[in-house]
């Protein structure tokens, strides 16, 4: 039985630093080199919503940015239900005052919209107003977090999907992009130019990072 392979971004360049805050806090703008690679194929279905048109330019800038995502991807993953800001404050873990700016923002942009609460005027609601375009963002975040997370694994060597979920750094890399375990193994599976993906009797087994 062959030995678990070890993994993970190197204390030693991370430790307590600004650059590490900064690495686990945000997406915020991906490194060049990730956005020069993007291509065509994320874009997911040409399906066009019928109530929004935001050009490509718009939907990249969006979701580049993993506060925006992580608000877009719960309310889609809830849609259609409206919820009130203070239960999604809860839930992505972001700061009310930062959260406001957003809802704000995707206001304008046509991508929420506020719901009146007849019981309380003070408690909003908001919703999605477009479950395709939303669709579209989130998906392009998820590729771009398969980069990210692919910068844990070993060059050249196999680690296991139960290797990853054990993990501390990827689990915490998960939870800080708002993703579930399977989501950032789904992202790492989908990240074909820095990923190889090794099968066992047809089935996923692990990962192996590209030179």
């Amino acid at each position: 039985m062959s030995e678990p392979v070890e993994f993970g971004i190197e204390e030693k360049k991370v430790e307590e630093t600004e650059e590490k805050k900064r690495f686990m806090e945000d997406i915020n703008d991906f490194p060049t080199e990730i956005l020069e690679e993007e291509s065509e194929e994320e874009d997911g279905e040409e399906e066009e919503s019928q109530s929004l048109q935001l050009n490509r330019a718009v939907l990249k800038s969006i979701s580049r940015r993993s506060s925006f995502c992580k608000v877009l991807k719960f309310l889609y993953d809830h849609y259609p239900e409206p919820y009130m800001q203070g239960q999604i404050e809860k839930s992505v873990g972001i700061m009310q005052a930062t959260l406001w700016n957003i809802f704000k923002k995707l206001r304008e942009i046509g991508l929420v919209r506020l719901v009146p609460n007849p019981i309380d005027r003070c408690a909003k609601f908001y919703a999605l107003t477009d479950k395709v375009t939303t669709k579209k963002i989130v998906n392009r975040y998820l590729w771009l977090c398969g980069y990210k997370l692919a910068k844990l694994l070993p060059f050249n060597q196999t680690v296991t999907i139960e290797e990853l979920k054990r993990n501390e750094q990827f689990q915490s890399m998960c939870q800080n992009y708002g993703l579930t375990i399977d989501e950032g193994i789904s992202s790492l599976e989908n990240c074909s130019r820095k990923i190889e993906v090794v099968e066992n009797y047809g089935k996923v087994y692990g990962f192996k990072r590209k030179e």
